[in-house]
């Protein structure tokens, strides 16, 4: 008896679902090779814009203790957009913050869930 209520809801969950999502417009539109490459036509950095940029943020990376072999090997896995970004923002860039606030999040998270009965992780308190 207490069956029939919840497989109504889910039907109806599911058909308002299917209608919904078969009603979203479809957007398209033509895509030039210059804005799939990144490319703005306006600048005619050749290759050795490119080879110096990837020193002065190779250079970086080792003044902000990266061994040089693996900043060589990070700055040639980079495209030029995110060079440049490396180059213009690196000291606002995060690196590796963050650790504490996660370890607590996912404590209190699990604490949450040991005091609602959900999970027995803690068995002692």
């Amino acid at each position: 008896m207490r069956d029939r209520p919840f497989k109504l809801f889910c039907r109806l969950f599911v058909c308002l679902f299917l209608f919904t999502s078969a009603l979203q417009p479809a957007a398209a539109a033509m895509v030039s090779a210059s804005e799939i490459l990144g490319h703005d036509g306006a600048s005619s950095g050749g290759a050795p814009d490119r080879l110096e940029l990837r020193q002065q943020v190779v250079q970086v990376l080792i003044e902000h203790g990266v061994s040089p072999l693996a900043a060589t090997q990070r700055a040639a896995a980079l495209s030029e957009s995110e060079l440049r970004l490396i180059q213009n923002k690196i000291d606002s860039l995060p690196a590796g913050q963050g650790a504490l606030e996660i370890i607590g999040i996912v404590f209190l998270v699990l604490l949450i869930l040991e005091l609602v009965g959900v999970t027995n992780i803690f068995n002692r308190i």
